[in-house]
Protein backbone atom coordinates (compact mmCIF):
# COMPACT_ATOMS: atom_id res chain seq x y z
CA UNK A 1 0.00 0.00 0.00
CA UNK A 2 1.46 3.35 -1.05
CA UNK A 3 -0.24 5.41 1.64
CA UNK A 4 -1.53 7.93 -0.90
CA UNK A 5 -5.10 9.12 -0.79
CA UNK A 6 -6.80 9.92 -4.05
CA UNK A 7 -9.28 12.77 -3.90
CA UNK A 8 -11.69 13.32 -6.74
CA UNK A 9 -13.50 16.61 -7.10
CA UNK A 10 -16.75 16.89 -8.93
CA UNK A 11 -18.63 19.89 -10.19
CA UNK A 12 -21.71 20.64 -8.15
CA UNK A 13 -24.47 22.24 -10.19
CA UNK A 14 -27.22 21.35 -7.81
CA UNK A 15 -26.94 20.99 -4.07
CA UNK A 16 -28.23 17.82 -2.52
CA UNK A 17 -28.73 16.49 1.00
CA UNK A 18 -24.98 16.23 1.63
CA UNK A 19 -24.36 19.98 1.44
CA UNK A 20 -25.22 23.03 3.50
CA UNK A 21 -25.41 26.44 1.86
CA UNK A 22 -24.00 29.43 3.71
CA UNK A 23 -23.85 33.09 2.79
CA UNK A 24 -20.64 34.40 1.22
CA UNK A 25 -20.83 37.31 3.67
CA UNK A 26 -19.73 35.02 6.48
CA UNK A 27 -16.19 35.10 5.09
CA UNK A 28 -16.04 38.86 5.66
CA UNK A 29 -18.03 39.06 8.87
CA UNK A 30 -16.12 36.31 10.69
CA UNK A 31 -12.71 36.96 9.15
CA UNK A 32 -9.97 35.33 11.23
CA UNK A 33 -12.39 33.77 13.70
CA UNK A 34 -12.27 30.07 12.89
CA UNK A 35 -14.37 28.90 15.84
CA UNK A 36 -17.13 31.40 15.05
CA UNK A 37 -17.09 30.20 11.44
CA UNK A 38 -17.36 26.57 12.59
CA UNK A 39 -20.28 27.35 14.89
CA UNK A 40 -22.03 29.44 12.21
CA UNK A 41 -21.65 26.64 9.68
CA UNK A 42 -22.86 24.08 12.20
CA UNK A 43 -25.96 26.12 13.03
CA UNK A 44 -26.69 26.45 9.31
CA UNK A 45 -26.33 22.70 9.01
CA UNK A 46 -28.75 22.14 11.91
CA UNK A 47 -31.28 24.76 10.70
CA UNK A 48 -34.81 23.38 10.46
CA UNK A 49 -36.63 24.98 7.53
CA UNK A 50 -40.00 23.67 8.71
CA UNK A 51 -39.78 25.55 12.01
CA UNK A 52 -37.30 28.30 11.02
CA UNK A 53 -34.80 27.69 13.79
CA UNK A 54 -31.62 25.88 14.75
CA UNK A 55 -31.52 25.25 18.46
CA UNK A 56 -28.91 22.68 19.49
CA UNK A 57 -27.69 23.02 23.06
CA UNK A 58 -24.30 24.57 23.85
CA UNK A 59 -23.17 21.12 25.04
CA UNK A 60 -24.30 19.50 21.75
CA UNK A 61 -22.35 22.11 19.76
CA UNK A 62 -19.28 21.49 21.96
CA UNK A 63 -19.40 17.73 21.50
CA UNK A 64 -20.16 17.74 17.77
CA UNK A 65 -17.46 20.30 16.95
CA UNK A 66 -14.88 19.20 19.52
CA UNK A 67 -14.81 22.59 21.26
CA UNK A 68 -13.42 22.54 24.79
CA UNK A 69 -15.52 25.01 26.75
CA UNK A 70 -18.97 26.57 27.02
CA UNK A 71 -17.42 30.03 26.97
CA UNK A 72 -15.77 29.43 23.59
CA UNK A 73 -19.10 28.40 22.03
CA UNK A 74 -20.97 31.31 23.61
CA UNK A 75 -18.31 33.81 22.44
CA UNK A 76 -18.55 32.41 18.90
CA UNK A 77 -22.34 32.75 18.92
CA UNK A 78 -22.12 36.32 20.22
CA UNK A 79 -19.75 37.22 17.37
CA UNK A 80 -22.34 36.04 14.88
CA UNK A 81 -25.05 38.19 16.41
CA UNK A 82 -23.16 41.47 16.09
Amino acid sequence: MSGKIEIKFRRIDKLDKNFTQISNNVFYLLKGKATAYMVYSYLNHRYNTNYNYAFPSIKKIQVDLGIGSNKTVVTAIELELV
